[in-house]
């Protein structure tokens, strides 16, 4: 496990990244899982298959997953979840310190159609009213 702002610590695998909170800390998340104001012991990405097309299924809902990934993981307390299908090598982080206040930035982020400034302009048409999109899940950490 790595270090971040606060002595929290980062957890990066190929199934998870999970940031251990040193101590539980008030949380103001849009994550489908205890999203909302609260009080949370961690915060995770969860990486779930894609399922662009609709085909695969049927899912249990997202509270069972993450209740039943954090019981076989056993981490007790309040967890604030996402989830993402990107691929977890996706996983950024940048860091900023300045004078005595930290801050960390964790970013997932599975952008099909990423592009950048300069690159030429496109055109799709999509056949059906749905066009499938990426999933890019941020993370604020900060010691102020």
């Amino acid at each position: 496990m790595e270090t971040v702002s606060n002595k929290d610590k980062i957890e990066h695998t190929p199934s998870h990244l999970m940031v251990h909170l040193s101590q539980p800390r008030r949380i103001l998340s849009s994550a489908p899982f205890n999203g909302g104001m609260t009080d949370a012991n961690r915060l995770l990405i969860l990486k779930v298959m894609d399922n662009f097309e609709g085909a695969k299924g049927p899912f249990e809902p997202l509270e069972t997953t993450f209740q039943r990934y954090c019981r076989e993981k056993v981490w007790t307390g309040l967890t604030v979840g996402m989830m993402t299908s990107a691929k977890m090598s996706s996983f950024r982080r940048v860091s900023q310190q300045h004078e005595s206040v930290g801050i960390d930035l964790l970013v997932t982020a599975g952008v099909s159609n990423a592009r950048r400034a300069g690159d030429p302009a496109e055109y799709r048409r999509f056949d059906n009213a749905e066009a499938f999109g990426g999933t890019i899940n941020v993370i604020l950490l900060t010691s102020a």
